[in-house]
């Protein structure tokens, strides 16, 4: 017997903590639980209290559970309670005393207004203690949102160890014996005292045995109501319905707000902000409603305006909002709503012949621009017009400023275009499929010269070009460079490099290089005396099988330490500030770190990637194909690659190989510019990384086979990560050749990776005509 009123009380407290921690916020220990009376969507939860004695005055039960409405009717053994609405998983009813009067088991139910009630949970009513009886309480009543404060709770039977229940919660106590009198003093939390209700306070002994029922009141202060504002305060005519916030107060659980005599549809109330569901009745037709609030007490609030008005375009957006003078068709992005489509599209407030605009979505106008329009530089404005069916007018949208600049120009910064392995100045060296560059501590500019097998180094300050290492032919030779061999004809290198790709320069000035013929990467390390110390840093190599004599790398996945990783054609690569090394393992589809350690041993890992695809995810979850260019941001927290065939750039924390596509390529047959959804690019190799979300991206295409509908995409492309946008700089979208000039004159042959300069310049590597490339902006106005 003893147990199963313990057990009794236990289910009592644990379902009143559930229902505190829905209604009010407080924490509960989630390894209790609390059986569900459910009827479709509507589910009953607990009530509190779920224990009383025979003879307790009337209370507020407090109903938990979800699906809640506001017509949602709580029973008692099948008789309807009082009801007030307070949320979606939460309700309050008023048990009478009526009901109290003998001992028993009452069921609870919640019914809706049409549908079956949920299944019933109990309310036990036990016989009254003869020992354990409540005289007195104070205070109360109480005010809606009163502070926490101290309950003084008088009566016989009290012991040092005894509960006070508040709502079926226990609070914590103090005892406090006074002429010779034991008084419990409880804490009452404000989360009870948000909503008007007569709360049961009880007290509970160790033995189980349960006292009479006093109510704490709490009571709505001595005001009504009133708005301060509501959100939105303006809708459109003839919309869907939509979520009305309104914010003010003290707004009482069960409060109702009305749209002038429609009552609205509560979906929350709190002391300060109620939510109502505002339907597309309501705002059928351009006029004002007046919103009022009103408290379960009948006090009603001050009316504030919400205006229903014509639904005229609006432009949040262009995307982009810029072009370059000259440049190639652009497809922009108008952003906004109420668009139609018949919308007209506006340029310095008149319709024009040179733009043709499409709906790309209800709330998105695709416009392309024309050359004519885009020939020189200047501004315009963009503007979206709606014609009124009645008055014949147009209804116009707010205006857009589009900017189209100067162009870039383009010049030879170094390479006679002649191929070969030549030292010289800038406009003598000779370069036979130059592939990607970087800088090093010192200034320089460190280049991987593919098809010469060789590793060049270019002082900007002299214009002096000099072979690192390599000589031209093809192989797996480490060794030391004197300083007499760099300063000599390359041909006397004695190391030998296979299809060197990408490049990068530690602190130190230590040089690391992946080759694409050897599946390696090399290490580079200067020496004091000016030589050079060149050996594998990672990957597997082995004889060759027709020459002992001859080390060939091995194409593969593997990862490990630095001689038993494999590689499968490695291509961009970066080194970070803490020295880790990451590359583009490109037929791997993988992004791989190189970590050295102290004490010279070499550990390589891989960060993100797996199998070919396309999958934002994290580590071996994520999937690339054919990762070539990398680079990474200025605080090295992410890298930023070139997803080649995906046609998008990526990016990877480093931190935790998060991987996510910061720019992705329309479905589109021909390389467009345009807003998000609309560029395409074709085969971006290289990237660099501007300011502001821009991201400089080489791009280059040659077709498989020369047909008259195929392209050569030949050019430099601007990124904006802000706006998703995408336009070209430099270069063209349909010939490839060499010409310096004007950057939509200029001409590329396989622009393969750039390189920024300190002066907003960048150079490319040009590789197919042998030179690098300088693009410079055009002068500050």
């Amino acid at each position: 017997m003893e147990r199963s009123r313990v057990l009794t009380i236990t289910t009592a407290l644990l379902a009143f903590s559930l229902i505190l921690a829905g209604g009010f916020g407080i924490a509960v220990n989630p390894n209790f639980g609390v059986a569900l009376a459910q009827s479709g969507g509507l589910t009953l939860s607990a009530i509190a209290p779920a224990r009383v004695v025979a003879g307790d005055p009337g209370f507020t039960l407090i109903v938990t559970g979800s699906g809640f409405k506001a017509s949602d009717v709580v029973t008692l053994d099948d008789s309807d309670l009082a009801t007030r609405f307070v949320s979606s998983t939460r309700l309050l009813a008023t048990v009478p005393a009526s009901a109290l009067a003998g001992a028993g088991t009452k069921n609870i139910k919640v019914k809706p207004a049409s549908g079956d009630p949920t299944a019933s949970v109990s309310l036990t009513i036990e016989q009254k203690s003869a020992s354990l009886t409540i005289t007195k309480i104070r205070p109360t009543p109480v005010s809606i949102g009163s502070s926490s404060f101290d309950l003084r709770v008088r009566g016989t039977g009290f012991a040092n160890d005894s509960k006070v229940l508040i709502g079926g919660s226990e609070a914590p106590v103090q005892p406090k014996l006074k002429n010779n009198e034991l008084r419990l003093i409880a804490t009452v939390n404000a989360d009870l005292l948000k909503a008007s209700a007569s709360l049961p306070v009880q007290v509970l002994n160790a033995d189980s045995t349960l006292s009479n029922l006093f109510t704490l009141v709490v009571t709505p202060p001595d005001q009504a109501p009133a708005i301060v504002s509501i959100s939105p305060s303006q809708v459109d005519a003839g919309k869907p319905g939509f979520t009305l916030t309104i914010n003010g107060g003290p707004f009482d659980a069960g409060a109702q707000a009305f749209a002038d005599e429609t009552t609205l549809e509560t979906l929350s109330v709190t002391t300060t902000q109620m939510t109502a569901n505002v339907p597309a009745s309501v705002i059928s037709e351009i006029k004002q409603v007046k919103i009022t609030a009103k408290n379960p007490d009948g006090r009603v609030s001050n009316a504030v305006t919400l205006n229903i008005v014509k639904a005229v375009p609006r432009l949040f957006s262009v995307a982009p909002n810029q072009a370059f003078a000259g440049g190639p068709n652009i497809t922009v992005h108008l952003n906004g709503e109420n668009f139609r489509d018949d919308s007209k599209v506006l340029i310095n407030g008149l319709l024009d012949s040179r733009i043709s605009v499409t709906r790309f979505s209800e709330n998105v106008l695709r416009v392309i621009l024309a050359p004519e329009l885009r020939a020189s530089p200047g501004k315009f404005t963009i503007q979206v017009a709606n014609t009124d069916s009645q008055t014949n007018e147009d209804d116009l949208s707010s205006i857009f400023e589009f900017n189209v600049r100067e162009p870039f120009q383009v010049s030879t910064f170094a390479g006679s275009g002649f191929v070969g392995l030549s030292n010289g100045n800038l406009s003598e060296v000779r370069f036979t499929a130059p592939s990607r560059m970087t800088t090093g501590p010192d200034g320089n500019i460190y280049i991987t010269d593919q098809l010469n097998h060789a590793v060049r180094r270019l002082d900007p300050r002299t214009g002096n070009v000099i072979t690192l290492a390599g000589n031209g032919t093809p192989g797996l030779v480490n060794g030391t460079v004197s300083t007499d061999v760099i300063a000599g004809p390359p041909a006397l290198n004695p190391i030998r490099l296979n299809n060197p790709a990408g490049i990068a320069v530690d602190s130190k000035g230590v040089i690391y290089v992946t080759e694409l013929g050897n599946n390696i990467i090399r290490r580079l390390t200067p020496q004091i005396d000016g030589s050079i110390i060149v050996d594998v840093l990672a990957g597997e190599v082995k004889p060759s099988e027709s020459n002992a004599n001859v080390l060939v790398g091995v194409a593969g996945f593997k990862d490990g330490t630095g001689n038993e990783a494999q590689f499968n054609k490695p291509d961009g690569i970066v080194v970070a500030r803490n020295g880790n090394i990451y590359l583009a393992d490109a037929n791997n589809n993988r992004i791989r770190t190189i970590k050295i350690n102290t004490d010279g041993t070499v550990e390589v890992s891989t960060l993100a990637g797996k199998d070919p695809g396309n999958v934002d995810e994290v580590g071996e979850n994520a999937r690339f194909n054919t990762p070539t260019g990398i680079t990474i941001d200025e605080n090295n927290t992410f890298l930023y690659v070139v997803d080649t065939n995906n046609l998008s750039i990526r990016r990877v924390e480093i931190a935790t190989g998060s991987v996510f596509t910061v720019y992705a390529s329309a479905s589109s047959a021909i390389p467009i510019d345009g807003g998000p959804g609309s560029g395409l690019l074709m085969r971006p190799t290289g990237l660099a990384l501007g300011k502001d979300g821009i991201i400089f991206v080489s791009d280059t295409f040659v077709p498989d086979a020369f047909s008259p509908t195929q392209v050569f995409v030949q050019a430099i492309r601007m990124v904006n990560t802000n706006d998703g946008s995408i336009a070209t700089l430099a270069g063209s979208l349909a010939e490839r050749g060499y010409v310096d000039g004007s950057a939509f004159n200029a001409r590329f042959s396989n622009p393969r990776d750039l390189l920024l300069t300190s002066d907003g310049k960048f150079i490319v590597v040009d590789q197919v005509n042998n030179r690098l490339r300088m693009v410079s902006p055009p002068p500050t106005p």
